[in-house]
């Protein structure tokens, strides 16, 4: 597979606070184009009480999202996905088929609110691998009853569990402290995957090149690919095989 892949954004117009119509997604497209994405998980938010959209609903967006990019010159791939809040009834609702895995896997893009306490957060990802599913948790510098304590990532990798980080996190737009954070993970090799979490085409623009060239000369090529092809391949592929830490079983 050719190009980077992006496994979380928010590319489809007026569904959630991403793209807020199709002039807007269209520009969007043509940065991550530019940017060298060349696959994208569309992943809007689904949260009890603010968005509840429906499976058929981000389908129907997607496919007409589709055939739109494939009567023009972008060679970008879309696959259906979901960025779930996560809540007492997400595993229900995920056996139900209420909510989108990424790309029709078991891996699942799960996020919580950012000041969560650490032992909710690893409850919540601890009952999805019990289920059967593969978390992959949204955004992880956010989290900072996680980030107080860094061996916590080592912890929930462990546990079965993914860390992605937003790529505007690496290159410090985010803030000093989550970059300083992020440049922690990726040290201790952490991270399984980068992306772009993008919702417009201004400031959360879907770009990749700046991250990548800091990645690749701190770490080297073949972490970019890691990061960006290879783990993110393995979702699109249904393989279930990304390289973690061994896996230990946790007792609570």
């Amino acid at each position: 597979m050719e190009g980077f892949i992006d496994i979380h954004s928010h590319i489809i117009p007026d569904l959630d606070d991403g793209s807020a119509n199709m002039d807007q997604t269209i520009n969007m497209l043509k940065i991550a184009y530019r940017e060298g994405i060349r696959s994208i998980i569309v992943t809007p938010h689904n949260q009890r009480g603010k968005y509840r959209i429906t499976n058929s609903q981000i389908k129907y967006h997607m496919n007409e999202l589709q055939e739109y990019i494939n009567s023009t010159t972008l060679p970008i791939t879309l696959y259906t996905g979901s960025e779930i809040y996560y809540s007492f009834d997400t595993i229900q609702l995920l056996k139900e088929n209420q909510h989108l895995t990424l790309a029709d896997s078991r891996y699942v893009l799960i996020e919580f609110p950012p000041s969560s306490e650490y032992q909710y957060i690893k409850n919540g990802l601890n009952e999805l691998y019990a289920a059967g599913y593969l978390p992959i948790l949204a955004h992880g510098e956010r989290y900072r009853n996680i980030t107080c304590e860094l061996e916590r990532f080592y912890e929930l990798l462990c546990m079965g569990v993914y860390i992605q980080v937003n790529a505007m996190t690496i290159t410090g737009d985010n803030g000093r402290l989550q970059q300083i954070i992020a440049n922690e993970l990726l040290k201790k090799d952490y991270i399984q995957f980068i992306a772009t979490d993008c919702n417009s085409d201004g400031i959360r623009a879907p770009r990749l090149s700046e991250c990548v060239d800091t990645i690749r000369r701190k770490y080297g090529e073949a972490y970019v690919n890691k990061l960006l092809i290879e783990n993110p391949s393995k979702v699109l592929n249904k393989e279930y095989d990304i390289k973690v830490y061994k896996k230990i079983k946790w007792i609570g």
